[in-house]
């Protein structure tokens, strides 16, 4: 029988990051935003209100959680999803197998708690846990498509670029001579004791970049700067998140945050020097990332979030998210 626990603090959540992180690790659908590495850090930089998360166990080990916020409004207060907003995929963590038992048991959790009026499950891949709850008790569901994630599949032939479309082979090829021209150039994956300064040299070029459109940017805000270095800081050791240069003539040219686990690869951020546009170092870099993720086991390479171009011309093809939402129609006193 699974054992249901409701934690209304963060400090409740801090209490089990231990096993947090062992279930993390036993999931073999995981993503870095499921983890506490992730999530709890979010909350830290951005509190958007108090947390209400379910935990379930059983015989002491944690099988699932789900972690959300109660944002309150006038009529009761709304359940949201821990990482909102800066996370690609959001969904329960599960034990494999247990699945179908903790989404019931969600269920008869939440149908238990009075005073809430909707819960939003955002950003959920097709094989969500969450995808499991077909309906809760006095509410009304409604779903539809989140956001668009490309994904490119990493073949097994040797070099990885000879599985690119020719036109953007040849376009790389013209690059590479370019930025050789130009002095000696340096493809590099900054080690633990780096990571930060080349956090920081990302927000450099992606905040200058923005600034030169009038526009800020999303590395501008400062709690989003702080979150990314608490996650740096406990996800780089793990060798979960990485982060990439590329230097021209002894110069950052472009810069890569992304992250990789479990045979898969997830490109979050990154940004160029636009002195150097001629060379094409965005490119030039991602061409790097991507090969480097395959030689290091990565099966599927994530764009994430976002239908952009560029995205296709590398091969990707769409994968889509999901969001489902439940409104509550009646008081829990109406229903029992």
């Amino acid at each position: 029988m699974i054992d249901k626990v409701v934690m209304r603090g963060i400090s409740e959540l801090l209490a089990i990051e231990q096993a947090w992180w062992l279930l993390w690790e036993r999931c073999s659908r995981r993503t870095p935003f499921q983890s506490p590495g992730w999530l709890l850090p979010w909350y830290r930089a951005f509190r958007p209100g108090e947390p209400f998360a379910f935990a379930f166990w059983d015989a002491g080990r944690l099988v699932g959680i789900a972690p959300f916020y109660a944002k309150h409004e006038t009529d009761g207060f709304h359940l949201q999803p821990f990482g909102t907003a800066v996370s690609d995929f959001l969904d329960m963590l599960v034990e494999p197998g247990w699945e179908d038992l903790v989404a019931e048991a969600l269920a008869v959790a939440l149908a238990a708690e009075p005073g809430w009026t909707t819960i939003t499950f955002d950003e959920l891949p097709s094989d969500a846990t969450a995808l499991r709850l077909k309906t809760l008790r006095a509410c009304t569901v409604s779903e539809q498509i989140a956001s668009t994630c490309p994904v490119l599949t990493l073949e097994c032939r040797v070099p990885v670029e000879s599985n690119l479309p020719s036109h953007l082979q040849r376009n790389l090829r013209k690059a590479r001579r370019r930025a050789a021209r130009r002095g000696e150039v340096h493809f590099i994956l900054a080690d633990e004791g780096a990571a930060q300064c080349t956090f920081d040299r990302l927000v450099d070029l992606h905040t200058a970049r923005w600034r030169a459109r009038d526009q800020a940017g999303v590395l501008a805000d400062e709690r989003i700067q702080r979150f990314h270095a608490d996650v740096i800081k406990v996800l780089y050791p793990k060798a979960v998140a990485r982060l990439y240069e590329l230097r021209i003539a002894g110069q950052t040219a472009a810069a890569y945050y992304g992250f990789q686990d479990h045979n898969r690869a997830y490109a979050y951020i990154s940004g160029f020097d636009p002195r150097f546009a001629h060379e094409s170092p965005g490119s030039l870099l991602l061409a790097h990332v991507i090969a480097d993720s395959a030689s290091t086991g990565a099966q599927e390479f994530h764009f994430l979030r976002g239908s952009e171009t560029y995205k296709y011309a590398w091969g990707a093809h769409d994968r889509r998210n999901h969001r489902r939402q439940f409104v509550r129609i009646a008081s829990l006193a109406d229903v029992i």
